[in-house]
């Protein structure tokens, strides 16, 4: 990544760790509804700072949607490793989207590397807008 790229990150996305001992549920009505969208931001930020992950309930995807993406999501992971690392986030640049194989990222920091594979994705974008802002890659499934 170029160093003005990474220069134009905020602070404010830098991590600090802390603790926790669950994990987060984030219950996404308030904000759809706007009764408390603030409440809901701050929970999705400590969510995502401390623990990295978090699960949502009441965010209104049909349960038919949720199926299909975790099928889809097992066959993915299920491919030999070279047809994922055709997919690896490296390929993508300063844009930060695609496949993440074991031993490619510490979600531990008393470990140097783990054995976590992921697939980074954000909102389509037809070019690269600037750090974590740019186009997915694409995976062609057959049915």
């Amino acid at each position: 990544m170029s160093q003005d790229l990474i220069a134009r990150l905020d602070d404010r996305l830098r991590d600090r760790r802390e603790s926790f001992d669950r994990i987060p549920v984030i219950d996404l009505a308030p904000l759809l509804d706007g009764s408390d969208k603030m409440a809901v931001a701050r929970a999705i930020r400590w969510a995502l700072s401390n623990a990295g992950f978090m699960q949502v309930r009441n965010h209104g995807i049909p349960q038919a949607m949720v199926e299909d993406l975790f099928d889809v999501t097992r066959r993915f992971f299920d491919l030999p490793g070279s047809d994922k690392m055709a997919l690896h986030l490296g390929k993508s640049g300063p844009a930060m989207r695609g496949y993440t194989g074991p031993f490619d990222r510490a979600t531990d920091p008393g470990r140097i590397r783990d054995l976590t594979e992921g697939f980074d994705i954000g909102p389509e974008r037809a070019a690269l807008e600037g750090p974590f802002f740019g186009p997915n890659l694409l995976i062609c499934a057959e049915s």
